[in-house]
């Protein structure tokens, strides 16, 4: 089975794909979207692939080349927004952390810029005509979970505790994002 998580950054598409791999245990190309190196890629007839918005935008032929076909986005984009601005600064990607309120205050414009960035994608994401979800819906509420699952033909989960809101990188309270960026 070829699996395509199409998503833009920070919203949970690499632990939702090393989930997909191990349920339906297919391999995980972990790469970066590459022109040169994808159709080498889905010829492979079990593996789940990874595209972020703000490398590559696939075509309907490109879609067509896989058999199940997943948009992951997040709700909260200013979430999403302090996650990248973070990450970026320290090039650490997917290791935990926390922010403080002066590092919010610091940072606040291009976390506001990179807001207007993520519902500019998200937009542009949502037109593609296949299973929409949401970082919301799959870690903290897990109504997606079941579409997900029935979607993927998996009947009997065994990872599921790999999706559990503990795991998530950023460790802090949310609460003075609200008072800082009076956005969420």
């Amino acid at each position: 089975m070829r699996v395509l998580v199409l998503s833009h950054t920070r919203c949970g598409s690499t632990t939702l794909c090393k989930w997909l791999s191990k349920e339906l245990d297919v391999d995980l190309d972990e790469r970066p979207y590459n022109f040169k190196t994808f159709n080498s890629i889905i010829k492979s007839d079990n593996v789940v692939i990874k595209i972020v918005a703000e490398e590559y935008y696939p075509t309907n032929e490109d879609i067509n080349k896989f058999d199940k076909v997943i948009c992951l986005t997040r709700e909260n984009s200013s979430d999403a927004s302090i996650s990248f601005i973070r990450s970026k600064n320290v090039d650490k990607w997917h290791d935990q952390y926390e922010v403080t309120d002066g590092w919010i205050n610091k940072h606040k414009n291009k976390i506001l810029e990179q807001i207007y960035k993520y519902d500019e994608i998200k937009l542009r994401l949502k037109e593609y005509k296949v299973l929409q979800i949401t970082y919301e819906n799959i870690y903290v509420s897990k109504s997606d979970l079941n579409r997900i699952l029935n979607y993927m033909n998996v009947n009997f989960p065994k990872h599921l505790n790999m999706l559990n809101y503990d795991k998530k990188y950023r460790k802090d309270n949310n609460f003075f994002v609200k008072k800082h960026i009076g956005i969420i």
